[in-house]
């Protein structure tokens, strides 16, 4: 080939790929439990009780506040659990932020999805709400949040799935029926860029007494519905800590049509030794974060959709 026709063949490559690229949208979400947000009345048993003393709602929000736009800071959506008070998390969010959820009668902890002035949230073809129902299992669980993510002009760009699975290492088959109903939902259409994320409350082998981790058992259901699945790897070993505790139970699942464009990172103190003399101030401070904020660190990554 003469010199001057590999230029303009190398040329046609490199133009290819930027007009391949250049309808893709790259989107930066997170996920984050707010432990009981939105209530200062919440139960008062579970494995750490110092949480639950008693502080007033206004003081927590406002360090909520703080810490979801100074911290967090996501760009387009996040994701949330443990939502009591719906319209106060809003109302915490950057002015524009639009949140979904559920009804729920009683002390509830919800699911919500936000998003940015930038996008709404359109239903999926197959479905009048925004909610998978069967989630909850017939019980007082959670439902997931099931949207997809479109532009101001109703472009849609990336299905999301919220979830908050059943608690307690015990309750594995739960989770797994859950993820099953999740993959069944889905399979109402041909897949789509798809994000299953939130509080998965998976444990270990060991900890379970099952033959395999949860997040095996997850992934074979969500496989089901589409082999392209994978877990993301997240930079920091736990999500989840408390002086008795840590797991990483915060997770994020994608399928082949999403691309990572930065892998899901958390917010250090999850990872960090509680016990430390210099335990470090404000939100990198234990104490303050776990009585002020929540017992969850977010989780945030950065994807491009088509």
């Amino acid at each position: 080939m003469p010199h001057a026709c590999k230029r303009v063949f190398a040329m046609a490559i490199v133009l290819l790929g930027m007009s391949s690229a250049f309808g893709a949208t790259t989107l930066e979400i997170s996920t984050m439990n707010i432990r009981w947000f939105g209530t200062d009345k919440p139960p008062t048993s579970g494995p750490d009780p110092e949480f639950y003393r008693a502080r007033p709602l206004d003081d927590r929000a406002a360090v909520v506040k703080e810490f979801l736009q100074t911290v967090v800071h996501t760009k387009d959506v996040m994701a949330f659990n443990e939502i009591v008070d719906v319209p106060l998390l809003q109302s915490l969010l950057p002015q524009g932020w639009n949140c979904i959820s559920y009804q729920h009668d009683g002390i509830h902890q919800h699911v919500v999805l936000c998003a940015s002035p930038n996008y709404k949230f359109l239903p999926v073809s197959y479905d009048d709400n925004d909610t998978i129902e069967t989630v909850a299992m017939g019980r007082n669980l959670r439902p997931a949040v099931r949207v997809d993510l479109a532009t101001l002009e109703g472009k849609r760009l990336l299905r999301i799935v919220a979830v908050h699975l059943k608690a307690m290492p015990e309750e594995t088959k739960t989770r797994v029926q859950q993820a099953t109903l999740i993959a069944q939902d889905l399979s109402h259409e041909k897949p789509v860029p798809t994000i299953i994320l939130g509080d998965m409350n998976t444990y270990d082998a060991k900890t379970t007494t099952m033959p395999q981790p949860d997040t095996d058992y997850l992934q074979k259901e969500f496989d089901k519905f589409d082999s392209s699945f994978q877990r993301l790897k997240e930079d920091a070993p736990f999500t989840f800590r408390s002086a008795q505790f840590r797991n990483q139970f915060d997770q994020m699942y994608v399928n082949g049509q999403v691309q990572v464009a930065k892998a899901p990172t958390v917010y250090p103190l999850c990872s960090a030794n509680p016990f430390r003399e210099d335990n470090g101030s404000k939100f990198m401070n234990f104490d303050y974060y776990y009585q002020n904020v929540s017992d969850h660190c977010p989780v945030k990554v950065v994807v491009t959709v088509p």
